[in-house]
C-alpha cells in the first residue's frame, strides 16, 4: 500500500508525523473529488500561514478541538489592546449589524416590472408577518453566538462558512460555523462561490446512525469488535452538480438537485452518501476580496503588521523594566558564589576596588512607552473603536463636530465593508431560512395580489443600528440638500418647479432615510384610501355649506317678499 507523511496544509509536517494510506478512489465519483479536493488544498495552502497567524495574535480559535488540531500556533503575547481593540470591533459590528435585541432587517418585494411593494395591496402585512416568524425561528435556534463566530472568522482571517441546516425532525433551522481549517472553497466563471468541500469527524457508531448500512467495512469491523469510539474522517463535498463528470461527459451523481452533496469516507476510500440541495446551503462571507485567491483578507490580517509590532515594543520595554528592577552586577570573581542581592544580605569583601556595583545596561526608554500609547490608539483607530465606542455609549456625550467627523470618516470606510458582509452573508442566510421556512409551511399564505405576480424578486434590507448610520449618512445627505434646494425655490415663489418632484415618494424617501419603521408607514393604497375620505368630507362640507346658504338666502328672500306685499295682493 502507497502511504503519505501527513502534514498541515501549509506544507509543514507537524500534523501529528503519521503515515497514512495514499488515496485514489474506488470508483470514478470518489477519484473525482479526491482530485478536486487535492487541487482546492493547494490553492489555499498560499494563504493559510499569514490566516493562522493573524488567529493567533487575537487569541481566536486557539484551543480548539478538530481533525488533527488547531493549526493555530499560540504567539508569547505582551500586551493585549490589539485583542481589546478587535474584541469591541466585533462587539460593536456585530451588536449593532444583528441582535435578538432588534429588527435588524425587512423583506422587500418587488413584481416582474420592479412594481414597488406599496403597490401591491397587503403585502407589506404579509412580508411583516413572516419577519416575525423569522425573527421566532433566529431566536430559538444557535444562530446568535453561531453568526457572531462566523463574524470573527472572517474579520480574522478573512473567510467564513455559515451552514444553514434543516432539520426535519425537529421543525427548526441550525447554524453551524465551520472551522476555517476544516473547510476548501471554489469558484465558477462568473467568480461566484458555489463549492465547498467539508472535511469533519465521526466515531463508528455515530457513521452507522447516520449513514446505516452504507458505511464501508473498515467502520462496521470496528462496530463488530466492540471499538465504536474509534473516530472516522469524512468528506462532505457540496458543488454544482454538472460541474463533475467522467471522461464521457456523463455527470457523476444521481441525483438531480442543481447542488450535488457527495459523503466520502476516507476510511474506506469510497462514496457512502450521495444527495442534493435546490440552492446553495452555505453562506461563505469573504471579509475582503484581494484579487488573488478564492479566500478573502481579514481586517487582523490587513494590520497584523502594527499588531506584531506592538507586541516586540512590549517586549522590549517589559525587558527594560526588569533590567531596571533586577539590574546584572559587576563581581569579582573572588565574590562567585557568594555575593547575595537580596535585603538585609550581608556580603563581605576584603577590598574595596573589589566591591559589587550594578550594571547599567538601560537608558531612557520613556519614548519606548509614548510610542506604544500612539501605536495603541491607531490600533484602535484601524479597528474602528471610536465609531463603536460612540454607538455603545448611552448617553452620548460627544460634541456635534466630534459625531460628524467619526461619521464621516469611519462610516464610509465601513460602508463598503457592510456591502460584502450583506451580500455574501446575511442575504444567503435570511433567503435560505425563508426558503426552509416555506418548505416547511411555517410562514402565512401570501395574499392573492401577491401570488398573481410572476418572478418576484425578494430584497434584504438591514435595520440595525449600524445599517441606518450608513444608510442616512449616504442618503440624507442627498435628500437634505434637495429640501433645502426645494425650501429656496418656494422662497423665491417659484413653486411651478415643485411639478418636477414627486412630493410623496421624496416624503417616503426622508422618513425611512430617517429611520421610520415600516411598519409605520402606510401603504399607497390605505394612502390613496384616506385622501379619498378626506375628499368625500371636504365636499360634504362644502355641499352642507352651500346648502345652508341657499336655505339663508330663500329664508331672507321669503320675508323681504311679505315686506313688499303687506296687503297679500297678488
Amino acid at each position: 500500500m502507497h502511504t503519505v507523511l501527513v502534514g498541515f496544509d501549509n506544507g509543514t509536517k507537524d500534523y501529528l508525523g503519521r503515515r497514512e494510506a495514499n488515496q485514489k478512489g474506488k470508483n470514478n465519483l470518489a477519484k473525482s473529488l479526491i482530485n478536486k479536493w487535492e487541487r482546492m488544498k493547494r490553492i489555499r495552502q498560499k494563504t493559510e500561514s499569514l490566516r493562522w497567524e493573524a488567529c493567533a495574535y487575537v487569541q481566536h480559535r486557539m484551543d480548539e478541538f478538530s481533525i488533527g488540531k488547531s493549526p493555530v500556533r499560540a504567539v508569547k503575547l505582551y500586551n493585549t489592546s490589539g485583542i481589546e481593540a478587535f474584541e469591541t470591533f466585533v462587539n460593536g459590528y456585530h451588536g449593532n449589524l444583528i441582535s435578538p435585541a432588534m429588527r435588524w432587517f425587512s423583506l422587500i418585494l418587488f413584481g416582474e416590472n420592479y412594481e414597488d411593494v406599496d403597490t401591491i395591496h397587503g403585502a407589506n402585512d404579509f412580508l411583516e408577518l413572516c419577519e416575525t416568524r423569522m425573527y421566532g425561528e433566529f431566536n430559538k435556534s444557535n444562530f446568535y453566538p453561531m453568526d457572531k463566530l462566523a463574524t470573527k472568522d472572517a474579520a480574522v482571517q478573512g473567510t467564513s462558512a455559515e451552514f444553514i441546516i434543516d432539520d426535519v425532525e425537529r421543525g427548526q433551522c441550525i447554524y453551524d460555523a465551520l472551522p476555517p481549517w476544516d473547510f476548501w472553497i471554489d469558484s465558477n466563471s462568473r467568480g461566484r462561490i458555489d463549492t465547498i468541500f467539508y472535511r469533519y469527524d465521526l466515531t463508528a457508531e455515530q457513521a452507522q446512525e447516520r449513514f446505516g448500512d452504507k458505511i464501508p467495512e473498515e467502520i462496521a469491523l470496528d462496530i463488530e469488535q466492540d471499538n465504536g469510539d474509534s473516530e472516522h474522517e469524512f468528506l462532505l463535498a457540496i458543488y454544482p452538480r454538472k460541474s463533475v463528470r467522467d471522461d464521457k461527459g456523463k455527470i457523476l451523481i444521481s441525483t438531480n438537485k442543481p447542488f450535488a452533496a457527495v459523503t466520502y469516507s476516507k476510511s474506506g476510500d469510497c462514496v457512502i452518501d450521495e444527495s442534493g440541495y435546490d440552492d446553495f446551503p452555505v453562506a461563505v462571507h469573504i471579509w475582503e476580496p484581494d484579487g488573488t485567491s478564492v479566500y478573502g483578507k481579514g481586517l487582523v490580517m490587513k494590520y497584523l503588521a502594527e499588531l506584531k509590532r506592538l507586541n516586540a515594543m512590549c517586549k522590549d520595554e517589559l525587558i527594560a523594566v526588569q533590567k531596571t528592577g533586577r539590574p546584572p552586577w559587576i563581581i569579582h570573581e573572588s565574590q562567585k558564589g557568594r555575593f547575595s542581592p537580596d535585603p538585609d544580605a550581608r556580603n563581605y569583601i576584603g577590598n574595596m576596588e573589589n566591591m559589587p556595583r550594578i550594571l547599567q545596561t538601560v537608558q531612557d526608554v520613556g519614548w519606548v512607552s509614548n510610542e506604544i500609547v500612539e501605536l495603541e490608539g491607531k490600533i484602535k483607530k484601524l479597528f474602528f473603536n471610536d465609531l463603536f465606542n460612540y454607538l455603545m455609549q448611552q448617553n452620548k456625550v460627544l460634541t456635534a463636530t466630534q459625531v460628524q467627523a467619526i461619521k464621516n470618516e469611519e462610516l464610509v470606510l465601513l460602508s463598503s465593508i457592510l456591502g460584502t458582509t450583506q451580500f455574501l452573508k446575511i442575504n444567503p442566510i435570511v433567503k435560505r431560512t425563508f426558503t426552509i421556512m416555506v418548505k416547511g409551511k411555517r410562514l402565512p399564505q401570501p395574499p392573492k395580489e401577491l401570488l398573481r405576480i410572476k418572478d418576484a424578486l425578494m430584497k434584504i434590507e438591514l435595520d440595525g443600528p449600524l445599517a441606518r448610520n450608513v444608510k442616512a449618512y449616504t442618503m440624507q445627505d442627498g435628500l437634505t440638500s434637495s429640501l433645502e434646494i426645494l425650501q429656496t425655490l418656494q422662497a423665491m415663489q417659484l413653486q411651478n418647479t415643485f411639478d418636477n418632484v414627486d412630493m410623496d415618494k421624496f416624503a417616503r424617501r426622508i422618513l425611512t432615510g430617517a429611520g421610520l419603521p415600516q411598519d409605520v408607514l402606510r401603504e399607497i393604497a390605505d394612502r390613496e384610501r384616506i385622501r379619498v375620505q378626506k375628499q368625500q368630507m371636504i365636499e360634504q362640507q362644502m355641499q352642507m355649506q352651500q346648502a345652508q346658504a341657499a336655505s339663508e338666502v330663500a329664508r331672507n328672500m321669503g320675508g323681504q317678499g311679505n315686506l313688499n306685499n303687506a296687503q297679500g295682493a297678488n
